[in-house]
């Protein structure tokens, strides 16, 4: 089965009245030597024009996630932005010279330039929120694994209780994990996708995170024997927390 593209008009058929959330990534390389110029794009403007987007209501939240580990020449992607929302129907964005009055279109048009100059936007999806739980809703945490999954069709709904009833429970319990998601790609489908499902574990610290991954390797026991076969562990990566906006 060829991979099918759908329209993001798909997401509308997904029922708003539960306060459904959703979140759009984006996968972004920052152009080689220019990862700092990058940067300051993003907290100069992007970030402002964001965080004016979330306090008029059109999205709930802007975080990026700077890549760790490795060489960023031979990654696929240097960043993930995470853009929350609970209405796709929604796209209305203010413009940047409403943050930045003093600039003029020829500003708008070099600074356009430069932002397209130092990254490439690799990919992007869309997902919905299955589950997700934070153990302190003050702040998010400060690092994130990012675990790509591949679910078999037919094999959603089990996997997904795996997760939400075996696997939430476990990190809720785990004192080295400060959070926890399930996202679930929408709008994408197909044999020959890469991943379908994302797990995201957030930890408070680097000292966290690092015990979390050096704990000693338990037998495997029957609840991850069958998730085993639900879904195929494709991938992982690690970013931290360059920003994170939420309303003023």
């Amino acid at each position: 089965m060829k991979k099918i593209t759908l329209l993001l008009i798909t997401i509308l058929t997904f029922n708003l009245a539960n306060s459904q959330e959703y979140v759009e990534l984006s996968f972004i390389k920052s152009t080689p030597d220019q990862s700092v110029e990058y940067d300051k794009i993003l907290n100069d403007k992007w970030a402002k024009l964001h965080q004016q987007r979330i306090n008029d209501g059109y999205i709930n939240g802007w975080d990026v996630w700077k890549i760790i580990g490795g060489i960023n020449e031979d990654r696929h992607h240097t960043y993930v932005i995470a853009t929350i929302f609970d209405d796709p129907t929604n796209t209305e964005n203010p413009g940047l010279k409403s943050i930045f009055p003093d600039m003029t279109d020829a500003d708008v048009d070099l600074f356009m330039k430069n932002n397209r100059a130092s990254r490439t936007i690799k990919d992007a999806a869309y997902t919905m929120v299955v589950d997700k739980y934070f153990k302190s809703t003050d702040s998010l945490p400060n690092l994130m694994t990012i675990n790509y999954m591949k679910v078999a069709p037919g094999n959603e709904k089990a996997y997904e209780d795996m997760e939400t009833i075996t696997f939430k429970s476990a990190h809720e319990n785990n004192p080295n994990v400060a959070g926890w998601g399930l996202l679930k790609r929408i709008g994408r489908y197909g044999s020959d996708l890469y991943w379908n499902y994302i797990t995201l574990d957030f930890y408070a610290n680097g000292e966290d995170w690092h015990n979390q991954r050096n704990q000693a390797t338990q037998a495997p026991n029957k609840a991850y024997k069958k998730i085993q076969g639900l879904r195929e562990h494709v991938n992982n990566e690690t970013g931290w927390k360059m920003i994170s906006l939420r309303k003023e």
